[in-house]
């Protein structure tokens, strides 16, 4: 495509230069100067030409346009379909706000039920919480007696056993310390013989 329109303006350039060369010896060099002029604003008007007849070949200008005009109904359709649904919106708003006292009091009544059943069942949970509570802490109670009075029996068990062993040490003579001893051996001994 390209190939012909080249060779178009490659044979009108040729024709105005031999033009130009023309009227150059017949008419002296003022005139070779206008030719040469004239024949460069002949080339590159052809070659704008031709640069335009290409782009308008090459680029679907009426297909952009009208593809251009179909985005912008459709912009315009959607915008209606859009003012519709917005209108359709505010009525429904405006019917809302007729029915707003009546939802705020139904919204504060079931906020108030809600609060007391919520309110009820922190309660109970408190008291039950309350009385687990009081339930470990008489557990620990007793085990914390318990370990006190087998702690003072045990005390007192020592004390005791410290008391009698001095008791016996003080009342014990030699003489008696000896017949407790071998009354001991003698027992062992009928008990190896036994």
């Amino acid at each position: 495509m390209i190939r012909p329109i080249l060779a178009t303006v490659q044979n009108m350039h040729e024709a105005t230069h031999e033009a130009a060369q023309h009227v150059a010896t017949h008419s002296g060099e003022h005139m070779s100067f206008v030719a040469y002029i004239l024949h460069s604003n002949i080339i590159n008007m052809i070659f704008v030409f031709c640069f335009l007849v290409w782009m308008l070949k090459k680029v679907d200008i009426i297909g952009i346009l009208k593809s251009s005009q179909e985005k912008i109904k459709e912009t315009i359709s959607k915008a209606e379909e859009e003012k519709a649904i917005a209108q359709k919106n505010l009525q429904q708003a405006k019917e809302n706000v007729k029915d707003l006292e009546q939802q705020v009091k139904k919204i504060l009544i079931d906020a108030k039920n809600s609060a007391e059943s919520i309110y009820e069942k922190i309660q109970n949970d408190t008291e039950e919480k309350v009385e687990e509570i009081q339930k470990n802490l008489n557990r620990m109670v007793e085990v914390e007696e318990k370990s006190a009075t087998e702690e003072v029996i045990t005390h007192l068990s020592k004390e005791a056993y410290e008391l009698a062993e001095s008791k016996i040490k003080d009342s014990l003579t030699d003489e008696l310390h000896h017949k407790y001893i071998n009354n001991f051996i003698e027992s062992l001994d009928e008990e190896k013989v036994k």
